[in-house]
């Protein structure tokens, strides 16, 4: 019996083909369904290369993203510092004020009242600093740099603002070279000969004119010393009576913008040959060359920042030992920065002194007291200076990893992104193929069916 060519064709493979066929196109636009519902159209089955650049990709992108977070907390917490020392500031200037007022009264009562108001303010100062907390912590002893280690106790007033690496259990080592002392502007005037004797004295603070009669003895030194050192804080010049018969000028500080320049002179004074113009210390930290202005001190190179001041005469080398700060991260490949609050403890600005019966009481030496408050004042300035510093360094950290996301995610969705045009192109070619699919099957079932019956008959 001759064999059915319909049934030759049934029996072959075609069908087993088609059935493949079909489940293929269907894992195809399950592919497809997926990148339309995340969005990407890499996946690790369809495009290896380009799923292993994607996922290095988004490794990166999920560390400047953590690195942004912990930069906005340290800006946060400069910001809490900036508003803590803003009130600070705000209220010694109203205890300036006061110690102004108490100044201006001889009355016992009137600086009694003051002295009160002063005793609260300072309070109210000291409450302040103390009790400032970021993160549950206190914001000024747990995120300020405590700095030790000087054996020579000639730096003063040290401050390290921050580090290139955490300071870790074993502090940030930070070495010192004083190659050279800041010294002050000198000069040295001469006196001789009797009656009136003038001249004009030039500083960097200004200029005045001196008088004085000449009597030929050697109370005429002591006599222009006086008159000079009358206008100390005007000229910031200290003269000094030699006893023999010259005055020693000396500005009151060191550094390379002092001088002393003597004119208009008439009389029996003469200036003598010698003087010399200030000089700036020479101080190396860490081997870098730091900026100094007279016997200050700042230092900024290698990630490290700070200040201090030099004392006494020669040169001389230290070593200074940081620890704490707050380290945060800068970049998505593990690189820090560790910076630190101001270190104004409660008792740090020397308030304590303005006190009912303290050294610098307001109510029983306001004048003592001014001092110490323009120096506090002036200590706070330069705290929330350097606050803004670091928030500037912050800044630009900030805007650098801006930058970095801004292109990591440009070149993933470069990578990934869906075509949604092309995409529902390749869905419905699949969707065609799958219906064309299915009806020859269907077809090839019924001519099956019909085949067999007849092969019945």
């Amino acid at each position: 019996m001759a064999i059915d060519p319909i049934l030759s064709i049934l029996n072959s493979r075609a069908p087993f083909a088609l059935l493949r066929a079909l489940k293929a196109s269907s894992q195809r636009l399950g592919g497809l369904y997926a990148q339309l519902a995340t969005g990407s159209a890499v996946s690790p089955a369809g495009d290896p290369g380009k799923f292993v650049a994607e996922m290095a990709l988004r490794t990166e992108l999920s560390g400047v993203i953590a690195a942004r977070g912990s930069i906005d907390l340290g800006r946060a917490a400069i910001g809490l510092a900036e508003t803590t020392l803003g009130g600070v500031s705000d209220r010694l200037i109203e205890l300036r004020g006061v110690a102004i007022e108490a100044l201006g009264s001889n009355d016992s009562d009137t600086r009694r009242v003051l002295q009160n108001r002063a005793d609260q303010i300072v309070q109210s100062i000291e409450r302040d600093l103390g009790g400032a907390r970021f993160a549950g912590r206190p914001l000024i002893e747990d995120f300020s740099f405590d700095v030790a280690g000087d054996a020579t106790g000639r730096l003063q007033n040290v401050s390290v603002t921050q580090t290139p690496v955490p300071t870790g259990n074993d502090g940030y080592r930070i070495n010192v070279d004083v190659d050279a002392v800041g010294q002050s502007a000198t000069q040295t005037l001469a006196l001789s000969g009797t009656g009136p004797a003038l001249l004009t004295l030039r500083t960097s603070q200004g200029s005045h004119s001196f008088s004085i009669s000449l009597t030929g003895t050697s109370a005429d030194g002591a006599a222009l010393a006086a008159s000079i050192n009358a206008l100390g804080e005007d000229t910031g010049v200290t003269a000094t009576d030699n006893g023999s018969g010259d005055v020693e000028l000396r500005t009151n500080e060191a550094g390379s913008a002092q001088y002393i320049a003597v004119s208009d002179v008439v009389g029996g004074i003469s200036v003598l040959p010698g003087g010399t113009n200030g000089t700036d210390a020479l101080v190396r930290v860490n081997g870098a060359v730091a900026q100094a202005a007279g016997n200050h001190v700042e230092f900024s190179a290698g990630g490290l920042g700070g200040s201090f001041d030099v004392t006494g005469n020669g040169a001389f080398g230290t070593q200074l030992t940081a620890r704490g700060g707050f380290t945060m991260a800068t970049d998505g490949a593990g690189g820090t920065y560790t910076f630190g609050v101001p270190a104004f403890a409660p008792g740090a600005l020397g308030l304590s002194a303005l006190r009912t019966g303290g050294g610098s009481a307001l109510g029983t030496d306001p004048a003592s007291a001014l001092d110490v408050i323009d120096r506090a004042l002036s200590t706070a300035t330069d705290g929330r200076a350097q606050l803004g510093s670091v928030d500037s360094t912050l800044q630009r950290h900030a805007a650098f990893l801006d930058g970095q996301h801004t292109g990591l995610m440009d070149a993933i969705d470069t990578i990934s992104s869906v075509d949604l045009a092309s995409t529902l192109v390749d869905i419905s070619r699949e969707q065609l193929l799958q219906s064309a699919t299915i009806g020859v099957l269907r077809n090839m079932l019924s001519l099956h069916r019909a085949a067999t019956l007849r092969l019945l008959l």
